[in-house]
């Protein structure tokens, strides 16, 4: 799965957690192969914080894959859930999905739109890993590339690779809903964002 950017399992500090990532990963590239997926293109993925879910986003469909994980049985991976991460306002041109992130909590999941050019926001059951739609929030700028969240999850940093800006959104954990802060600074094609604990 060239291109595949994984995050770490919360118990991969085993070899053999390590091993078995492996093989998921393994897993869900014959699962794409079996269903003939089109325009699948594997991107970020994303555990829930408890280990149970696993989260893979499809750069050219647009598409968010759940995976209910379990290390211990014969079919490791389980797919639940299919959603689409566009949005229905009669958009359609070209778009690619970004970056997936998971907000400190677990209670939210973001996916990024390049050409859209928003952020989707899905709300996480806790209890079966499924996502719900919150809503999308519309960038000023073109080719949301990454985005990040603080470590206390109070606020999400955005790179927008084609407009060289780094926007600022606080995010209303109540609501799941993000707004501008107002401030952004120049930053030349900003590819990555990382920022304390996301980087583990």
């Amino acid at each position: 799965m060239e291109g595949c950017l994984i995050f770490m399992h919360p118990c991969l500090h085993r070899m053999e957690n390590i091993l078995r990532l492996r093989i998921a990963v393994l897993i869900i590239y014959i699962f794409m192969m079996q269903k003939r997926i089109k325009k699948f293109s594997s991107g970020q993925l994303r555990f829930s914080p408890d280990g149970k879910y696993l989260y893979m986003v499809s750069e050219l469909s647009c598409q968010i894959f759940v995976f209910e994980y379990q290390p211990d049985c014969k079919d490791m991976l389980r797919n639940v859930q299919v959603i689409s991460t566009r949005r229905e306002d009669g958009y359609d041109r070209e778009n690619y999905t970004s970056a997936l992130q998971m907000h400190p909590s677990g209670r939210y999941l973001l996916a990024g739109n390049r050409g859209h050019n928003s952020i989707v926001v899905y709300e996480v059951d806790k209890e079966t890993g499924l996502l719900m739609l919150k809503g999308h929030t519309m960038l000023a700028g073109d080719f949301c590339r990454e985005f990040c969240f603080v470590p206390d999850g109070s606020m999400l940093i955005v790179g927008i690779q084609h407009t060289d800006v780094v926007q600022t959104f606080f995010f209303d954990e109540n609501k799941g809903i993000l707004k501008w802060s107002g401030q952004e600074i120049v930053i030349p094609s900003p590819s990555c964002v990382i920022m304390g604990d996301s980087a583990k």
